[in-house]
């Protein structure tokens, strides 16, 4: 599987379909070869893995062939339909720039495509208005599917690779909150395994369309939330409180490094702690609205 080189964006990209398309150098002979030369081309290939779907975007895998070599690279397209939200795949390619260049490691961008401002598609394409591709990373694994593995081994090895994974997710936390950025949709899913290598795992960030470079009360909101995510993450996973302490002593050790007062630091860590005390009584009492909603509903009479 071919490789390519992170270029800057969108500066660094090619044009196709008259603009409407910006496209990695490195990826033109490979949109060639499956027969993308225009954006509905794109938005309309209905021969694509589609993995998720729902009412306002599809995500979908493709592997890409090389116009002019046996290469092949692993794609994923998101393509959208909310016609409210015009800029949302040029929006995710901005952050993941702006995070690309404050050093967060995070994914690379494939290509980006969107309709001119103001155009009405037709039915026949099923409304779809615009395209954010990225390139696989690793073999698509996420933190959450590794740390499930190790959570299943051995006390001392689950340690071990847990600790060496975690800390590897601190170190980019600390990194993108350092540079006053916040993901805002945080959860161990959205760390992809660059490396297979369990001593030395590495990790980069995707799905950055919720991104933001915050100040004030509202990063530090940001913060608490994506800290948060990713208590709930790792609970959800059955570790321990203890090992969630862990991994929060691990986080704010690095942060330290970054000018973040002490009192500030305390200050987040209880705030996440009492975020997550909201989030089970939130949904202790959805569920109790659906039981008392299911113990009124009428009863069926037999006839």
């Amino acid at each position: 599987m071919s490789k390519i080189t992170e270029t800057v964006w969108p500066h660094g990209f090619a044009e196709l379909d008259e603009g409407r398309m910006k496209v990695h150098p490195g990826l033109v002979s490979h949109f060639r070869a499956q027969g993308w030369h225009t954006l509905d081309d794109v938005l309309r290939d209905s021969d694509v893995s589609v993995t998720e779907e729902r009412d306002i975007r599809d995500n979908c895998t493709v592997v890409l062939q090389n116009e002019e070599s046996a290469d092949h690279i692993r794609v994923y397209l998101k393509r959208h339909r909310d016609q409210r939200r015009p800029h949302e795949a040029a929006a995710e390619a901005d952050a993941v720039e702006t995070c690309r260049k404050a050093g967060v490691a995070c994914m690379s961008i494939a290509a980006v495509g969107q309709r001119p401002v103001g155009h009405q598609s037709g039915a026949s394409d099923g409304d779809w208005h615009s395209f954010f591709m990225s390139v696989e990373i690793g073999d698509g694994k996420s933190a959450y599917h590794k740390a499930a593995e190790f959570s299943s081994l051995p006390a001392d090895d689950r340690e071990r690779g847990l600790t060496g994974l975690l800390s590897e997710i601190a170190s980019v936390m600390v990194q993108l909150h350092g540079s006053r950025l916040f993901h805002r949709d945080c959860y161990l899913q959205h760390f992809i395994l660059e490396s297979s290598d369990d001593a030395k795992p590495s990790v980069r960030l995707i799905d950055l369309q919720g991104t933001r470079q915050l100040s004030g009360t509202k990063a530090v909101y940001a913060q608490i939330k994506d800290l948060e995510h990713l208590a709930h993450s790792m609970r959800g996973l059955g570790l321990s409180n203890d090992e969630i302490q862990a991994w929060y002593r691990i986080y704010f050790g690095q942060l330290a490094g970054q000018n973040s007062s002490a009192a500030t630091r305390i200050l987040i860590r209880n705030a996440v702690v009492l975020r997550g005390v909201w989030r089970r009584q939130k949904n202790g009492i959805s569920r109790l609205k659906r039981i008392c909603k299911g113990l009124l509903r009428p009863a069926s009479v037999a006839t």
